[in-house]
């Protein structure tokens, strides 16, 4: 019988080891690549939803009933920026209480505003894309009691309510839609730097079109 040595034991162990390694190594790089497979695709849905939507926007009611719509335009200016065109400032007013129905009346007298909105992409999920999104607070003059004075309309955003998202949808069953769904709650109204009134999430303002 051969004499089992020190030498050989530590040597069977190094090359266990070295497989090992080899092993975990090509998984690593393996899945390195399924993941850089999945990012560049979705950076390419994000390119292909980059554009100009036409739809319509509905203002809807805590418990998902529509009150109204209206035809509606916005765009997806950038992987950063978004753009809501002529959103009626009635609908982000509506729920003012009685107390503030003269300052709510000003506001809503200004007819229409476009809302600036950051986005950043979950890139766990795409077709559909899943969009954050981050409205930047509407800012206007108003006359209010006989003066002049600042209005600020602040927006609840994805981190502070889950249902403040987009979503683009290239393709339904290999068909190009080129759809975009996005809802959104106003957060408060400030006046002249001063909240004025909080929304507790009462209705939302939901937009669903198509690339133009």
């Amino acid at each position: 019988m051969k004499k089992i040595t020190t030498f050989s034991i530590v040597m069977v162990l190094m090359m266990g080891l070295c497989m090992t390694s080899c092993l975990k190594g090509n998984n690593n790089d393996e899945q390195e690549k399924q993941w850089q497979e999945w990012v560049n695709e979705v950076n390419a849905e994000i390119r292909a939803s980059i554009g100009s939507y036409g739809g319509k926007m509905y203002l809807c009611a805590a418990n998902k009933e529509r009150e109204d719509s209206v035809v509606a335009n916005w765009g997806i200016a950038s992987d950063s920026t978004m753009v809501l065109s002529a959103v009626p400032l009635s609908w982000l007013v509506k729920k003012m209480p009685e107390n503030q129905k003269a300052l709510q009346t000003a506001i809503a007298e200004r007819g229409t505003s476009d809302i600036l909105v950051k986005t950043a992409y979950n890139y766990r999920f795409h077709s559909p894309l899943d969009i954050y999104i981050y409205p930047q607070p509407i800012k206007l003059n108003v006359n209010y009691e006989g003066q002049s004075h600042q209005v600020e309309i602040h927006f609840y955003n994805t981190e502070t309510n889950t249902n403040s998202r987009a979503q683009y949808l290239q393709y339904s069953d290999k068909e190009l839609v080129n759809l975009c769904l996005l809802s959104l709650s106003p957060e408060s109204i400030y006046l002249d730097g001063q909240r004025q009134h909080v929304f507790q999430m009462e209705y939302y303002i939901w937009w669903y079109g198509s690339k133009k």
